[in-house]
């Protein structure tokens, strides 16, 4: 993949000067996957050079090479999955207007192991007037990423991600390539699935899931604060389909420590016929400085009216 980025700032003039973005002049990447290696092993190889520029005058701008190939030895039955994994993630710079006395190549390899595993149970239950299949999935993901000292590295393309279910099966908790996040950690989920037996269609999904951390956070971002808590917050979700012709969706971020919800979302699909839905929604996020944060409603929906008019 070959990517040429730029960007343009719209600034406010009453406002702070907005923080222009770094360039990528260009962005290649290259990924490789292989899955029929001896013993049953699985090669994957993710790599990546970019030239970041920025207007900005005296800017430190840079090229930056990754090299990440991973190994990982996938062992499955028909209840059972196991896949231990190792890779080592290389990653070079060459920096350009440094401050006085700071380096102007950079080099950090850090080794990257992870085991993920899942159990599938499986049950017949009676619900929505018809025989279903009921499942439970409970899965264990352990990562452990040493920590390297990471201060010396400018920021190009780099921020934390967004706390989710699929963030806390993620091997790095920062998007972009300018940090690796240090990790000993345990993530736990328990799902569960009502399908239909026949065709395999799911009438409902539900799972509950947080991650637990052996180890302080070391590696952070400029400003960031380092968490200290030795567990995250609990994430669930449900989505279904609740009468014969509505669903609903709920997803919660609930904070064990504080005690209260981060984050709640519902939402509702009523689609009698083809050409006739109604959808309702609501998200509360709480605000980090402890106010009563944002709560937003989304209506939406398409209705016939007359002469092929909706």
């Amino acid at each position: 993949n070959l990517l040429v980025q730029s960007f343009q700032t719209l600034q406010d003039p009453d406002r702070p000067p907005v923080t222009v973005p770094y360039q990528r002049l260009p962005q290649l990447t290259v990924s490789a996957y292989r899955s029929d290696l001896p013993l049953g092993m699985t090669f994957a190889l993710g790599s990546e050079y970019v030239d970041f520029r920025i207007p900005t005058q005296g800017a430190p701008e840079a090229k930056r090479l990754t090299l990440y190939p991973q190994l990982s030895l996938p062992f499955q039955t028909d209840i059972l999955t196991i896949t231990p994994k190792i890779g080592l993630h290389s990653t070079r710079y060459d920096l350009t207007n440094q401050a006085t006395g700071t380096p102007d190549k950079l080099t950090r390899n850090l080794p990257i192991f992870s085991v993920d595993s899942g159990v599938t149970f499986e049950r017949d239950f009676e619900g929505q007037g018809k025989a279903l299949t009921q499942t439970l999935e409970p899965r264990l993901y352990y990562l452990y990423v040493p920590d390297r000292d990471q201060n010396k590295i400018p920021v190009f393309d780099t921020g934390a991600t967004d706390f989710n279910f699929a963030q806390i099966f993620a091997e790095n908790r920062y998007s972009g390539g300018d940090r690796i996040g240090d990790a000993n950690q345990l993530t736990t989920m328990v799902a569960s699935r009502l399908l239909d037996p026949e065709t395999g269609a799911e009438a409902m999904r539900a799972a509950i899931g947080q991650r637990f951390y052996f180890t302080g956070q070391k590696v952070t971002l400029p400003g960031e604060t380092k968490r200290n808590d030795h567990a995250s917050d609990l994430l669930g979700f449900f989505s279904g389909r609740v009468l014969p012709k509505a669903t609903v969706d709920v997803a919660v971020e609930y904070n064990p420590q504080s005690r209260w919800m981060e984050r709640f979302n519902v939402g509702g699909r009523y689609q009698p016929e083809s050409g006739k839905v109604l959808n309702a929604g609501y998200r509360f996020t709480r605000d980090q400085f402890e106010k009563p944060g944002l709560s937003q409603f989304d209506i939406s929906g398409q209705w016939p009216v007359f002469g092929g008019w909706h």
